[in-house]
């Protein structure tokens, strides 16, 4: 979803894991750590997802919400019986990434032609996203892919 109004621009962006890190699961071996922590860093800047194309935006405020972003944590501070109830408790839970972005802008949004969406460079098990934006001119829904990255304001 994304949201542009006067030189202001909100991202929220979800995926499900298995799209991003390439698992559903917590991570359990040092590869599995890593690209965790590869693509939480990834999620931290918006131009990791969109970028747009005739007007330059600042990020404000990034707010990304991991399914296990504290699976470390728990793993070292839990004794061995609360390790097998935390993963019992994750497995039923959804394991989505949800991310939400504040920008800034050097112009106007209205002025807005097109934003490319970023994140298939990144997240190789993203084949399609549905895009909805809001302008002050409308808004509309699209779904864009790896081979069509770009998205017309219209």
């Amino acid at each position: 979803f994304i949201a542009l109004e006067g030189n202001q621009v909100l991202i929220e962006f979800e995926s499900p894991a298995d799209n991003i890190i390439g698992f559903e699961h917590a991570p359990a071996t040092p590869l599995q750590h890593q690209q965790l922590a590869t693509s939480l860093a990834l999620l931290e800047e918006h131009s990791s997802i969109a970028a747009f194309s005739n007007i330059a935006c600042k990020q404000i405020s990034a707010e990304v919400e991991s399914p296990f972003k504290n699976h470390d944590e728990h793993e070292k501070s839990h004794d061995s019986e609360h390790k097998e109830h935390d993963h019992d408790h994750e497995k039923s839970e959804h394991t989505e990434f949800h991310t939400s972005y504040t920008l800034e802008c050097n112009a106007d949004t209205q002025n807005l032609s097109a934003i490319t969406i970023n994140a298939f460079k990144h997240f190789k098990g993203i084949n399609n996203i549905t895009v909805k934006w809001v302008t002050a001119n409308g808004q509309g829904s699209t779904k864009v892919t790896a081979t069509e990255t770009e998205l017309e304001l219209k």
